[in-house]
């Protein structure tokens, strides 16, 4: 990536860049917040974006194994070296980030600023309900994924089938995110939305695709 913004003709600091520090094996090391972990893995992900750091890195998912004030003290440890600016957390419950919040304060620590979570028209509960006192209280940042909800407002799906070629036909891991909105007992509810949507979307002379992207950025 270092390379890449040399060739386009881009200043490194003009950019936002982040990263995750995510489980990647089942081994008794790969506990994925841990101080090893997080070190290891920041090193790693530097490298193979051929960058001296980065702007964010991301707690992602929780750890419930290693003791919080652990992960806490390795972000900040990140930080100290330079090796990024701020940390922040993804798809972490809000009592879970409030109680890092209130770690690094008492430790003097950097806190985490920013929760990456799932967000579009169809999955809001998280981001509207369960987060509004974080962005109240304590000026969390937010940033989303998913604002298609894994391609499903992108029009491909209206009728509730799976077309050739599409992601859900070609992985079939994924099989588990159609059942959440096709499932038994889901599948008219869906495609009334859908359908709708996509009546409103022709209205306004966009595509669906658009008009989920334009709603997750406005809200």
């Amino acid at each position: 990536m270092g390379q890449a913004f040399k060739e386009l003709g881009l200043k490194r600091e003009e950019l936002v860049v982040s990263t995750k520090i995510f489980k990647i094996g089942p081994g008794v090391n790969d506990a994925f917040m841990s101080r090893k972990h997080i070190i290891e893995g920041v090193n790693n992900s530097l490298k193979r974006l051929q960058l001296e750091y980065v702007d964010v890195i991301f707690s992602h998912r929780p750890d419930f194994e290693t003791p919080l004030e652990e992960t806490c003290k390795a972000f900040h440890s990140v930080i100290e070296d330079g090796k990024a600016f701020y940390w922040g957390t993804s798809e972490w419950p809000a009592d879970r980030i409030a109680k890092a919040v209130e770690i690094c304060e008492r430790l003097n620590l950097h806190k985490p600023i920013v929760e990456q979570c799932q967000y579009s028209m169809l999955v809001r509960n998280r981001f509207e309900k369960e987060y509004r006192n974080l962005f109240a209280e304590y000026k969390y940042g937010t940033t989303i994924w998913s604002p298609l909800a894994s391609g499903i407002l992108s029009g491909k799906y209206n009728e509730g089938t799976i077309p050739e070629g599409s992601r859900f036909d070609t992985n079939k891991e994924i099989e588990r995110i159609w059942l959440q909105y096709f499932g038994e007992g889901k599948k008219e509810g869906t495609q009334k939305i859908l359908q709708g949507l996509a009546a409103y979307a022709k209205e306004l002379g966009v595509t669906q695709a658009q008009l989920a992207l334009a709603w997750a950025i406005a809200n």
